[in-house]
């Protein structure tokens, strides 16, 4: 995956950040292909195509839910479990408003679709780094440390 980086701004347009290009698959694919495809390439999201365009998104949210509803990785396809209310933005769009649409609509990737073909793909991790940036450039050291101690915490149940 590429990453076109060179120190987005928040007022920058998502083209500076997103991850192209975009790897698909079909409705066939089933949950375990899918969850390998995911692994293998390092992402969180994979759009799920027919015919030339994009018809659905799995993300890695959409097969845990399913896996842990008891569905068969070996037998359950793309077309089963993915979403079809897709997000998406044109290339374009600020880096802010992108933050302020990921949250509004609960999501954690965005397709990024320049006229009818994809351009890539943003997630709220590359989105965070470039707020996290402009946040440092107003308060400094906000988050250099600012009082985290360096350890992850896991919540125990």
């Amino acid at each position: 995956m590429m990453i076109s980086r060179t120190n987005p701004r928040p007022a920058d347009a998502v083209r500076a950040i997103m991850m192209w290009p975009v790897a698909a698959t079909t409705g066939a694919a089933t949950m375990r292909e899918i969850a390998e495809s995911l692994a293998a390439d390092e992402i969180g999201l994979v759009p799920v195509t027919a015919h030339g365009s994009v018809v659905g998104m799995v993300s890695e949210r959409d097969l845990a839910r399913h896996l842990a509803n008891g569905a068969n990785p070996d037998h359950v396809s793309a077309a089963d479990i993915m979403t079809t209310d897709i997000v998406e933005v044109s290339p374009d769009c600020e880096i802010a408003a992108v933050a302020r649409l990921m949250l509004d609509a609960g999501v954690r990737h965005l397709l990024i679709r320049d006229r009818d073909a994809v351009a890539g793909v943003v997630s709220i991790r590359d989105v965070l780094a470039v707020l996290t940036e402009a946040v440092d450039d107003v308060v400094p050291g906000a988050s250099a440390n600012g009082g985290a101690t360096g350890r992850m915490h896991r919540r125990v149940r």
